[in-house]
Parts: C-alpha cells; sequence; structure tokens
C-alpha cells in the first residue's frame, strides 16, 4: 500500500527554495520497504533544482529496495527533466532527457517559426508586387521605349532579343546574337545608351 503526502505549494516553495507546484512524495509499504531516508524530501528537491533548474511536479521513493527520491522538474523550456537524489547521501544524477514527451511544445514552436516564415514570404511578396508596380509606372516615364531600348542593344549586339525587363531606371536585355554568344544588356532608360 502506498501512502502519498500532498504539500501546498506555498508551504514547498519556501521549503525547497525554487519554484514548486504541489506534488505527492509516495513512500513503499511492500516487501520491499526501503530504508529510512536520512535526506528529507526538502533536501533532495533542493538538490535536485541546484542541478536543474525548474518546477519540481513530483517526487516519491522509489520502491527498488534502496528508495532513491525521484523527482521530476518541468524546466523553464518546458522540457520535463528526472532527477534522482540518493536517500543515504544526497548524491544527485540527472537522467538523460527525454525531450520525446514535449515534442507538442516544440512542434507549437515549429509551427509558430512556419507562420513567422509565411508571414515574412506574405510581406516579401507584397513588396514584390509594390516593386513590380513602381517599375511599370517608371517604364511608362521612361524617355526611352522598349522598342528603343531593344534597337539599342541590336546595335551593340546584332541576333535576336530573348527576354526584356525593366528593373532600376535601365531596360535588361538577352539577346542571342548572330555569333552563337549571349549577351546582357543594359539600356539606360533616359538616355538610351546601351551597355554590354
Amino acid at each position: 500500500m502506498k501512502r502519498k503526502i500532498v504539500i501546498a505549494t506555498a508551504v514547498a516553495a519556501l521549503m525547497a527554495g525554487g519554484t514548486l507546484t504541489a506534488f505527492a512524495a509516495t513512500g513503499s509499504d511492500d516487501d520491499r520497504t526501503p530504508p529510512a531516508a536520512k535526506v528529507t524530501l526538502t533536501e533532495a528537491t533542493d538538490a535536485a533544482l541546484a542541478k536543474v533548474p525548474g518546477t519540481v511536479e513530483s517526487a516519491d521513493r522509489d520502491d527498488d529496495g534502496k528508495g532513491d527520491w525521484e523527482i521530476d522538474i518541468r524546466t523553464s523550456e518546458g522540457t520535463e527533466r528526472e532527477v534522482r537524489v540518493d536517500a543515504q547521501n544526497g548524491s544527485v544524477h540527472v537522467e538523460p532527457g527525454d525531450d520525446h514527451a514535449d515534442r507538442d511544445d516544440a512542434g507549437d514552436d515549429r509551427n509558430e517559426q512556419d507562420e513567422q516564415n509565411d508571414d515574412r514570404d506574405d510581406r516579401d511578396e507584397q513588396d514584390d508586387a509594390r516593386d513590380q508596380q513602381d517599375d511599370a509606372a517608371a517604364a511608362a516615364a521612361a524617355k526611352t521605349t522598349s522598342a528603343q531600348a531593344q534597337a539599342a542593344a541590336l546595335k551593340l549586339h546584332p541576333g535576336t532579343v530573348t527576354d526584356v525587363e525593366f528593373d532600376d531606371a535601365r531596360w535588361e536585355i538577352d539577346i542571342k546574337g548572330n555569333d552563337g554568344k549571349w549577351y546582357d544588356i543594359d539600356v539606360d532608360a533616359t538616355t538610351g545608351k546601351a551597355v554590354s
């Protein structure tokens, strides 16, 4: 038969010197009753919190015969860690972390990050759309038209125009030259000057 002692949050916090929630301390009355603890529950939780800061969620004596204190702590990062404190000498052993129990929290973090990335993508798309509108307005107001820019580019490198784009007050023109080479030509939208 197991007996449980529930300690109120405020009293436990004062005794353990850390952040504590109400928790249960369990002793075992089965065939393998552990020896009387030389380390009290308060001493055990103090030692555990010194190694793994956070909130104690539960503490009980192991019924393995030795009777170590098993203390479950929720860290500020949201992971749960099990700390074992020897009930005879107070030595502390932190069990390897099991972050799998907290995958929902990690998933929430990933979902939040995904939402932030989506928001950033949306802002980037809006910025691109504004840039395209600005470029379209600048192209319409440019002194050199697309046709004039293409003619200037073809004078520089005769061939076939494959792409024309207006960007940053200039026409960007791609030409596959008659000599088989590719050329990227910039034509100033104000002066009409072509530069390879």
